[in-house]
C-alpha cells in the first residue's frame, strides 16, 4: 500500500523504522543533520554517527522484536512529530534469555524536496519502575 497523504506517510515511516534489523534501513529516512538521543548514554549530530551506532548495536543481537503499543502523529505544513509508546524485546548474544522494555519515542519530521525527513529523535525509558506504554488521557 503506498501511503496516501503525508499523516499515512509519517506513520509508515515509523513502522518501517520499528521493524528495521540494519543500520541502513533505521536511518533510511534520517536527515545528513539529524540530532539523536538514545536510551544508553549516546547522543548524535548528523546520521553518520547514528548508523555507526546502531551497526554496532544490531551486531551484538541475537534476537529483536519492536512492538508499537501506541503511536500518535501530528503533521502541520512541512513539519510533523510522531509521539509513540514501544516495547523492545531483545536477546543479545552471551545472555541466555531475552529481555523486554517499554519506552518512549519521539520522533520530529521536516519536509525536504518533497520527501519527509527525520530531524530529531529522542528515546527514553521511565525511571521509577514499569511502565504499560498507555497514555493517561483525563
Amino acid at each position: 500500500m503506498t501511503p496516501s497523504n503525508d499523516l499515512e506517510t509519517i506513520v509508515a515511516i515509523i513502522r518501517e523504522m520499528a521493524a528495521s534489523k540494519s543500520a541502513e534501513r533505521s536511518v533510511r529516512h534520517w536527515a545528513e543533520d539529524a540530532v539523536w538521543f538514545d536510551i544508553p548514554p549516546f547522543a548524535s549530530k548528523g546520521v553518520k554517527a547514528a548508523s555507526a551506532f546502531f551497526q554496532k548495536q544490531f551486531a551484538s543481537v541475537v534476537s529483536l522484536n519492536v512492538e508499537i503499543l501506541e503511536i500518535i502523529p501530528f503533521v502541520k505544513a512541512d513539519m510533523a512529530c510522531v509521539v509513540s509508546a514501544q516495547k523492545m524485546t531483545a536477546r543479545l548474544k552471551g545472555d541466555s534469555a531475552a529481555k523486554a522494555f517499554v519506552f518512549r519515542q519521539t520522533d520530529c519530521f521536516e519536509k525536504r524536496n518533497g520527501e519527509w525527513k527525520l530531524v530529531h529523535e529522542h528515546l527514553s525509558l521511565p525511571q521509577g519502575g514499569d511502565w504499560d506504554g498507555q497514555f493517561a488521557t483525563e
